[in-house]
């Protein structure tokens, strides 16, 4: 079941064709990344400008049916606290991601991904679903991955060297030697989390438009903090922030509340506010919701 849920998981907006006719990737005396000496695997030296460093807590969503989710050990049916222990569905679909021995399907491969906003992917939670937030915490590492980057001549020859390509995707995307390479560099940079362009969010309480989406990488994160949701909402908890946070950014974006029993009774300030200081690319204010 878990398998079968990667393989669809995520579709990419652009196709893998259109994707590698962008000029990245190509050697380039105007924009040749550096190699610094510190770094063991020339793949990490060409990938390290393209990391940012999170200055805050930044959330983000996975939206999944909730037999998905058995793994936690939740029951099937019935309302579950938004505080239930995820970490053993995270590490699993960690080393989905970190297993080079099966063939690889979606945007970046097998793993778990996650959107910038709650609603953007919510389709692939059907009507009985599973929706994860995760909080990747000040002090995470994100590999931009959907960056034009431009690796340097040294580096292609390196990948040449293993018979790989020198696109960033297609090394994501296949099993065996080429993605043990990419794993490496990415534990030697220590990526959290990498970011591709997905979709739009359009709230109207934020600066600009987020294009983003994640893929979570880093075996840090299987113990980040996390909320869960189901359908049907625990006693105690029907007005919780995380749930009306969601139900304020669902109304902003001017489509159906995902719990329709939950009166907003407005929009209060520190909503709006969270909007900007957890959601990436929100905002401006942030180095890293800058391009």
């Amino acid at each position: 079941m878990f398998l079968k849920s990667i393989s669809y998981f995520f579709i990419a907006t652009l196709s893998f064709s259109a994707l590698s006719a962008r000029p990245a990737f190509c050697d380039s005396q105007t924009s040749t990344i550096p190699s610094p000496a510190h770094y063991q695997s020339p793949l990490a030296e060409a990938l390290a400008p393209f990391v940012k460093t999170l200055s805050r807590d930044v959330w983000v969503y996975h939206w999944g049916p909730r037999p998905d989710y058995a793994v936690t050990g939740i029951p099937a049916k019935g309302a579950v606290p938004m505080s239930v222990d995820m970490s053993s569905y995270i590490k699993l679909m960690v080393a989905h991601f970190e297993d080079t021995k099966v063939n690889q399907g979606s945007t970046f491969g097998n793993g778990l991904y996650a959107a910038a906003d709650p609603i953007t992917t919510r389709h692939y939670g059907g009507q009985d679903f599973g929706l994860l937030q995760i909080t990747l915490p000040a002090g995470s590492r994100i590999l931009h991955a959907d960056f034009g980057i431009t690796f340097h001549s040294d580096t292609t020859a390196f990948l040449y060297k293993y018979g790989c390509s020198n696109f960033l995707q297609s090394l994501f995307l296949v099993d065996g030697q080429c993605r043990r390479l990419l794993i490496t560099a990415l534990q030697e940079l220590k990526i959290d989390a990498a970011t591709y362009q997905y979709n739009v969010l359009n709230a109207k309480s934020c600066d600009s438009k987020s294009y983003l989406a994640f893929l979570i990488v880093g075996r840090g994160m299987i113990h980040a903090p996390t909320h869960f949701f189901v359908p049907e909402v625990p006693e105690g908890e029907p007005r919780s922030f995380e749930r009306v946070f969601i139900n304020t950014l669902v109304k902003q974006l001017g489509l159906s509340p995902i719990w329709t029993d939950l009166d907003l009774q407005g929009e209060p300030l520190q909503y709006t506010e969270n909007l900007k200081e957890h959601i990436l690319g929100c905002t401006d204010q942030y180095p890293e919701d800058r391009p």
